[in-house]
């Protein structure tokens, strides 16, 4: 089966959110465009060019949706994927993020790709006042990502690193905070009716003209 068009994936996601498209469609735009340093988080299809859904670029979605109520603009909450680790405890070498992975996305790449996985999320809770994301299990467990403090900029890139840098320095203290909560059934959803990318899969298709992101 083929996998669903990037933006294909970004109308499911906002369907699963109970999210107006237009809503969802201005973050999927901003991600699209570069920001000061450089990065772009969501590629562009261009003429018969059409990307495929990846989880990474959806998590990126999630994470500009879920820091919307805060003073972090999209790509800063995508940055911050790339450093929130469990409690915020040092990562261990084998551990340490890249461009494409950390142990934040590896854990929504999961949740996002695998429905049984996905019934395990009960919700997840974000908090713009101090940059970090909870995931709350229907167990009732509790797994908090948060600003481990002592993180390593490492990605051999240094507008990427300066990036992350950034992200991680904002100031976002308030006195009044709004956290926003994803209901698990949202990424059950999602994990039921996007069809992925593979491994094996390029990362493109070029069987049709580009969608209208509209």
């Amino acid at each position: 089966m083929q996998p669903d068009s990037l933006l294909d994936a970004v109308k499911k996601t906002a369907t699963a959110l109970d999210l107006p498209w237009p809503t969802v469609q201005k973050i999927y735009r901003n991600l699209q465009e570069q920001d000061d340093f450089g990065t772009f988080w969501l590629p562009k299809s261009q003429g018969r060019k059409i990307w495929f859904a990846h989880p990474n670029f959806v998590t990126s979605i999630i994470l500009a949706v879920g820091f919307s109520q805060s003073r972090l603009t999209a790509h800063q909450s995508a940055y911050l994927g790339h450093i929130l680790t469990p409690n915020g405890r040092p990562v261990e070498i084998t551990e340490r993020a890249t461009p494409n992975y950390s142990i934040f996305i590896e854990l929504m790449g999961d949740i996002l790709t695998n429905p049984e996985k996905a019934g395990h999320v009960d919700k997840l809770t974000f908090s713009g006042g101090d940059k970090s994301v909870s995931i709350h299990f229907v167990t009732g467990e509790t797994t908090n990502f948060a600003l481990d403090g002592s993180f390593e900029t490492s990605f051999g890139d240094d507008a990427f690193d300066s990036g992350i840098l950034a992200a991680a320095g904002v100031e976002t203290y308030s006195r009044t905070n709004f956290n926003v909560s994803i209901d698990g059934a949202a990424f059950v959803e999602i994990a039921n009716t996007v069809t992925w990318k593979t491994a094996a899969t390029p990362p493109f298709g070029m069987q049709k003209k580009v969608e209208a992101a509209s």
